[in-house]
């Protein structure tokens, strides 16, 4: 399993193969070799998030849905797992995963598990010119 270590010594597991930069200068560039392992860990099917879709309200003026997402119960089974084998880590996530968790009434469940927020600075560059404030995960 894939690991960044912060300058801090703060361990960061990452769920996606993008590269990251954080606030403290640490980077990571996954090679061809870690994005194998990071979707053999964590790709397709592993930490799915089911999406359903209804209709909006009736007093909704246009065309539209409402969505709601649940992490797949191999998802929760996965992130029990990595959790209990990287206790005081950082798993790294994609918001979908935070959303489901906090629609399923299970966020607390998985204090460990976060999503990124940009640095204020380059929170409206393009994804690969973002990099994560330390000071302030999405929880």
């Amino acid at each position: 399993m894939n690991k960044i270590i912060l300058a801090d010594g703060t361990v960061v597991i990452p769920t996606s193969f993008h590269g990251y930069t954080f606030s403290d200068g640490t980077t990571f560039a996954p090679s061809e070799e870690q994005v194998t392992e990071i979707k053999s860990d964590f790709g397709k099917g592993k930490l799915d998030v089911d999406r359903s879709f209804a209709p909006a309200p009736a007093n909704c003026p246009f065309p539209a849905t409402q969505s709601s997402q649940a992490l797949s119960a191999a998802g929760q089974d996965l992130l029990d797992a990595v959790v209990a084998d990287n206790p005081g880590a950082i798993i790294l996530v994609g918001f979908m995963v935070i959303s489901a968790l906090k629609e399923q009434g299970i966020r607390d469940k998985y204090p460990s598990v976060l999503a990124f927020n940009a640095t204020p600075e380059t929170s409206r560059s393009c994804p690969q010119d973002k990099i994560i404030d330390l000071a302030n995960w999405a929880w």
